[in-house]
């Protein structure tokens, strides 16, 4: 009787962990208004899973084709487009940053290398963020000129001595634009673009493309307004491309073939090579977490939350990108936050783990009307 019991159960508990679907999921989370963006799900390298929900703009549907901005994703491309100047013999990781800084060079960063601005060891102050010893500045409508975008770091002292700390640096990404233009003569966004391209990342640019999602601020219809268009020249190399989650899933797959780089280059692109504390460690413009065998990056931007990670063992990846934030500074972490648990909880249903779920609504009647509570 006992042996019956259990089999009886094993079954119902396996029932309810198919009965978890990533359908489910966003269809709930979109259900209550939270999720405006698009998902797809790559595993064993084809693809388990695709949705959209939310709007582009007023009477376009946010598609799989429709580009958002990725943020702080963006940091990859722009390590990528570091190592292929490696790759190419045009630097080294080891060199000072003021070889290749020209004008923009400075005293205080004599020690500072190539492989410190990709692993935000350098100890230089980040911009947008505070705390840092810096003038608290934040992107604006206007476009900005790299001198004024650089000047606001460029004569704050280290918070450390290269090489000795791990700490966040919107600036080390900015001189590392910088440097790629200074090294191919072009601007950082044509040769983040032809790079894209050269891998088959048609929808990659820098700064909007014509099918790209405006931003959103809010999270309930009557209350969502439009968000602000930030100029792409104040995030430049730590921010402001535009992607799809189609290119990006797709340049999970690149990044680990033999068409990407050498295969020492590709090693060094997503090796562990600081400790940033709880578990994870950095690469190059990559979040390295062993304990969960994944390898990702989040970005934010007001108006836009966006996710890419991969397992590079089951040559499995997550790409998220939503058009929807709040809009108070204070409450931005909350939507960065937000779709850290989606993707966390995306990750467990692909493992078949059990997880938290929204209730499904099945009326809408218990949510119209007038109520009065207590309180």
């Amino acid at each position: 009787m006992r042996q019956f019991i259990y089999l009886i159960t094993l079954i119902l508990s396996i029932s309810a962990l198919r009965g978890q679907s990533l359908q489910d999921l966003f269809e709930r989370e979109t259900s209550y208004q939270h999720f405006s963006g698009c998902i797809q799900v790559i595993k064993n390298g084809r693809t388990h899973f695709e949705y959209c929900a939310g709007n582009a703009s007023p009477g376009r549907p946010n598609e799989l084709s429709t580009a958002f901005d990725i943020g702080s994703v963006s940091k990859q491309f722009t390590a990528a487009a570091i190592l292929t100047l490696v790759h190419e013999q045009k630097m080294g990781l080891a060199d000072p940053i003021n070889d290749y800084l020209g004008k923009y060079a400075s005293e205080r960063w004599e020690d500072v290398t190539i492989h410190h601005l990709l692993t935000h060891t350098s100890g230089i102050p980040s911009l947008f963020q505070s705390g840092q010893g810096l003038k608290m500045v934040m992107p604006k409508e206007e476009p900005v000129s790299l001198d004024e975008l650089i000047n606001y770091f460029s004569d704050v002292k280290l918070l450390f001595d290269p090489g000795e700390e791990y700490r966040y640096s919107n600036s080390g990404y900015i001189l590392l634009a910088t440097i790629i233009e200074h090294v191919t003569a072009q601007k950082y966004g044509t040769y983040i673009q032809k790079m894209a391209m050269n891998y088959g990342l048609n929808q990659t640019t820098f700064g909007p493309s014509d099918n790209y999602a405006k931003p959103y601020y809010g999270y309930r219809a009557d209350l969502t307004r439009p968000g602000v268009d930030y100029h792409k020249s104040w995030t430049f190399g730590a921010g402001g491309i535009h992607s799809t989650v189609v290119d990006l899933t797709k340049w999970t797959q690149v990044i680990q073939s033999d068409e990407f780089l050498s295969a020492e280059l590709r090693q060094e692109y997503i090796k562990p090579h600081t400790r940033r504390g709880g578990g994870k460690y950095y690469a190059y413009g990559w979040e390295v977490n062993e304990e969960a065998g994944t390898v990702s990056h989040d970005g934010m931007n007001f108006g836009y939350v966006a996710y890419l990670g991969f397992k590079p063992e089951q040559h499995t990846s997550i790409a998220i990108l939503t058009n929807q934030s709040y809009e108070s500074l204070t409450l931005t972490g909350a939507s960065a936050a937000y779709i850290e648990e989606l993707q966390t909880k995306a990750w467990k249903i692909l493992e078949s783990e059990t997880i938290e779920m929204a209730p499904a609504i099945s009326s809408d009647e218990c949510i119209q009307g007038t109520y009065q509570f207590d309180d």
